[in-house]
């Protein structure tokens, strides 16, 4: 009974061979089915084997992948590569490769370390629902503010008109500025969260927004 390598039909052996006469560089097995059409990858595999076992083709192991090339010199070709010519050309090849695979490894972390980033990022929507946001709170901020304002205003004036006492004048005043303060804060945390995705300065996004600072409103509560 003969081998399962040897049961291949000449045919497909004569098709490998050939193949690889005609090309005298090296070949994986998936490489070889690729270019020889319309056979089977078992089938090559059995043929691959067979013409290894004759001599006729040279297999070389590196890692888990086989890579086959041609044992002969071409018949017309006398000057043709010898079978340690084809190996070392084998091995610079495999040298050139893993190289070659090594560069692109690093390309392809580069690119997932690039859209780790972006993916990180607000999008363009979400930005603008920030905005919004930001922009319903900053009219509630300056609608309280401008009722505090009110208030101190009207606090002074009654102040001036029942001479009330000048510390609980001053404890009126400390609870605005703190109010004050405390919807600045989160005015100001905002906007730094917002500038995380933004892709402009922080100026334009004030102008964006339409947010005056403390110093262009020409406003020094802090300073009192």
């Amino acid at each position: 009974m003969s081998s399962a390598a040897s049961s291949e039909p000449p045919s497909t052996k004569a098709a490998v061979l050939k193949f690889l006469d005609d090309q005298q560089r090296p070949f994986s097995l998936a490489d070889i089915c690729e270019k020889v059409k319309d056979l089977g990858k078992s089938s090559v595999a059995k043929a691959l084997d067979s013409l290894v076992g004759r001599g006729k083709v040279i297999e070389k192991v590196y890692g888990k992948q086989k890579i086959y090339c041609i044992a002969q010199q071409k018949k017309e070709d006398p000057a043709g590569p010898t079978s340690d010519e084809v190996i070392r050309k084998l091995d610079a090849d495999c040298g050139r490769l893993k190289e070659e695979f090594g560069q692109k490894q690093q390309a392809i972390r580069a690119l997932e370390a690039e859209l780790a980033t972006l993916a990180s990022q607000m999008t363009e929507e979400q930005a603008r629902r920030e905005i919004e946001q930001l922009r319903a709170s900053i009219r509630a901020c300056q609608d309280q503010l401008e009722a505090a304002r009110k208030d101190r205003e009207d606090d002074e004036d009654d102040a001036a008109d029942l001479n009330l006492d000048p510390a609980e004048l001053e404890a009126r005043h400390n609870r605005y500025l703190t109010a004050y303060r405390k919807r600045k804060r989160i005015c100001t945390e905002l906007i730094g969260h917002i500038m995380e995705g933004y892709p402009k300065t922080k100026r334009h996004l004030l102008e964006d927004i339409g947010i005056e600072t403390d110093e262009e409103a020409g406003f020094g509560v802090d300073s009192v």
